[in-house]
Parts: C-alpha cells; structure tokens; sequence
C-alpha cells in the first residue's frame, strides 16, 4: 500500500468520487484554496490499482499546531474491508506530510457504529451529527408520497398561488443577490456557514456552469423579477447538495421554499442526480429547519462522529 499526496489531478476524482458528498470533490477543495483555506489530497493505492481518496482541509490552532480535517470521507472505491479501511486511515494519520505539532481528524461518511474507527485505534473525539439524504432516484410519485403530510399541503398551497419558480441565472453576477442576501441573514441571525465567495469559487473549478444552481420563486402578482425565495444548489456527479437558502415573508407565508425543494428535486432528476444531500439537520439548535428537511421525505442517518 501507497500514498500519494498533492499529486492527483480533477480528473480522477471525478471519475472515483461522482457519489461522495461535496466535501470530498475535487472542485470543492479546490474552491476552498480559492478563499484562502489550504487543502491536501491523498490517494491510496494498493498494487497499483486506486483504493481511497481524501481530501483534508487544514488549518492553525493559534498559529502553534497544525489541524488537518478529513470531513465526510475517505471515499473508498470498491469493496474495501473494514480491517483495510482501519489500516487507511492509520497510514494517513502517520504519513500526512505537515510539520508536528499537528491534530490529525476524520469525520467519515458512515453511520453511527462504523467499526473501522476503532479498528484504526482512533478516538472520538466529537458524536455524530445527523445528515439528511433524499434518495431522487425514485419515481416523482413516490418521493412526493413520501412528504409529511403538513409538508405536502404547503406545497399544494405554493403551487395553487400561482408562483412562477425560475432559474435564477447560472452566472457569478446573475446570482450575487442571493449571496449578499446569505451573508444580510448570517450576520443578523448569528450563525456559522461557509463564505459566500465558495459558490462561484466552486463553479470556476468544477469548469461547469451547471455545478450551481439557483432556483428563484416570484409573486405572480408583484413586480416582474422580484424573488421571494430562492434555493442555491451544488451539484457533483450523480449528486447534489443544498447550499444556500433564503425567503422573504411573503415568500414565508405563501410556502415559496416547499415550491422550489419541490421544483430541484425534479430538475435535478433530469440532470441525472440521483442523491440530493439537504446537510446537517440539528433538531436543538435548528429545529425549524430540520423539521423543514425531514418534512420533504428525505432519510436521516446520524454519522459516526470525529475521531483523531
């Protein structure tokens, strides 16, 4: 077994990570040197043949010790055993080449009692968060079967108001509104997010125009081209991520943001998406927000935690 670091290129991580969450693509690492955050990527091999990817983001604990963090992966490729992967993250956690002090973390994409943690003598350091999945694959009638069903009726309201839901254009200025409008609500409400120059930075290095999208909601009876609400979307491979979301109270009243999950969902199908990943649902600190996220049906699974 063999580690390359720093030295694989977008092209073989698109082709072994097209399922993995956005936190392990290539473009996002990319998107995060972008906006000043390092990031180191390794490729493990074994006879030759490609058997993990890991992409850390690193940073500084006051400047004195380094901390590398490998969140939601390493992406394993094939069917990699349990007593292999523990013997992976070993050979990262030692073999990553940054200066001591250093904190080495992994936050992997696996439910609640993955064994291969432990396996690896790692500790855990942090419990597991809960991440909402929506399976999109599925028939349009199931997924809409699947909603709760105080959820579904706002949806029906939305779509009996009339309100037109467009594409809100592909382009860095086209959507800088909804960024500014993202950075107006972190700052009033106080909460902690990626920064909003991580979108485009993303759609430059995914060299796509498609890997953002922006879903707009209008009133059909107010001013032309005024949103209400709007979603931003990151897709990668066959799946996509919610990144962004953001509604006027109009927008809250008339049930726009049902409306637009509801239009991604089916857009994103076309788009050959076959997992749409809602992030964090965190029912003590955002319950109103995870109640929103499990209401549309998707699949709620608590990941095993940090380890270091």
């Amino acid at each position: 077994m063999k580690i390359a670091w720093n030295k694989s290129g977008k092209s073989l991580w698109d082709r072994h990570a097209a399922d993995a969450p956005v936190q392990q693509q290539w473009a996002f690492g990319a998107a995060l040197e972008a906006v000043g955050a390092p990031v180191m990527r390794a490729v493990v091999e074994d006879g030759g043949a490609p058997r993990a990817l890991a992409q850390f983001s690193l940073g500084t604990f006051a400047g004195l010790a380094v901390w590398a963090m490998c969140t939601r992966g390493p992406v394993w490729i094939g069917d990699v055993p349990d007593a292999e992967r523990a013997e992976i993250l070993q050979r990262l956690r030692r073999e990553i080449p940054l200066k001591r002090p250093r904190a080495i973390f992994f936050l992997p994409d696996a439910p609640l009692g993955a064994a291969f943690p432990r396996l690896a003598g790692l500790r855990q350091v942090m419990t597991g968060f809960n991440c909402v999945d929506l399976d999109i694959s599925r028939d349009l009638d199931d997924i809409r079967d699947g909603m709760h069903g105080k959820w579904r009726n706002r949806l029906r309201s939305a779509e009996k108001a009339g309100l037109r839901v467009v594409d809100g254009g592909r382009k860095p200025r086209q959507y800088q509104w909804l960024l500014d409008a993202e950075d107006a609500q972190k700052q009033s409400k106080g909460y902690l997010s990626p920064p909003v120059a991580l979108a485009p930075a993303y759609q430059r290095a995914a060299g796509d125009r498609y890997a953002i999208r922006v879903l707009t909601a209008e009133d059909p009876n107010g001013d032309a081209d005024t949103p209400i609400a709007a979603v931003m979307l990151m897709s990668h491979g066959r799946g996509a991520t919610y990144h962004i979301g953001w509604s006027s109270e109009l927008g809250r009243r008339c049930g726009a943001h049902s409306l637009l999950m509801w239009e991604a969902v089916k857009r994103l199908r076309e788009d050959g998406v076959r997992r749409f990943d809602l992030g964090e649902a965190d029912t003590a600190k955002g319950a109103g927000l995870a109640r929103f996220k499990l209401g549309v049906g998707a699949r709620p699974v608590t990941l095993c935690g940090a380890f270091m």
